[in-house]
């Protein structure tokens, strides 16, 4: 399995789903090395049944704000994603207990401001244990108050940052994990 939902397992899996039951879990994580209009960014979208049952009927969609998608793939074959420029969806159909899949998109920055965010969600006709984790929204530059100094440039800190808040960042964690 993928670190970032093992991650979820500590999280939200960590109970046993009761018997006879589906558990689906998304979780998505972005990658970029700049958030200026223009520049390239890749999502992943994950997506696991954490559930002792079989899900059935099995759909996952996601919207962007701020990003523009080029091209969606998937690590599962018959899973063919469709999407538009804003948008994606996935007929997953039944997916098994303990299956994982991973939709790669690559986009990139639209929004001037450097603002973007992606809401997931996965749908299935088969009983569950929790719907709360069948959606996930992710705001990669939601608490991002510092950019990594440039190459060759010195840093004193452990490349950590915290929101104006004092809270700690919430993305950081999901994308060490990946």
């Amino acid at each position: 399995g993928s670190g970032l939902l093992d991650a979820g397992l500590a999280v939200t899996a960590a109970r046993a789903a009761p018997a006879g039951t589906a558990d689906l879990e998304v979780l998505q994580r972005a990658t970029a090395s700049s958030w200026d209009a223009g520049s390239p960014v890749e999502l992943r979208i994950h997506l696991r049944n954490w559930g002792a049952a079989t899900a059935s009927g099995v759909q996952l969609s996601a919207t962007v704000t701020g990003l523009e998608i080029l091209s969606v793939a998937s690590n599962v074959a018959g899973v063919v994603p469709t999407h538009s420029s804003t948008g994606l969806s996935a007929v997953v159909g039944d997916w098994a207990a303990g299956a994982e899949l991973v939709l790669t998109v690559s986009a990139r920055v639209t929004a001037s401001d450097g603002v973007v965010s992606s809401s997931a969600q996965a749908s299935g006709s088969a009983t569950e244990a929790t719907l709360v984790n069948n959606s996930h929204r992710l705001d990669p530059t939601a608490y991002v108050t510092e950019v990594s100094p440039a190459p060759g440039a010195t840093d004193s800190g452990g490349g950590c940052t915290v929101a104006p808040t004092g809270q700690a960042d919430a993305v950081l964690p999901l994308l060490a994990l990946a």
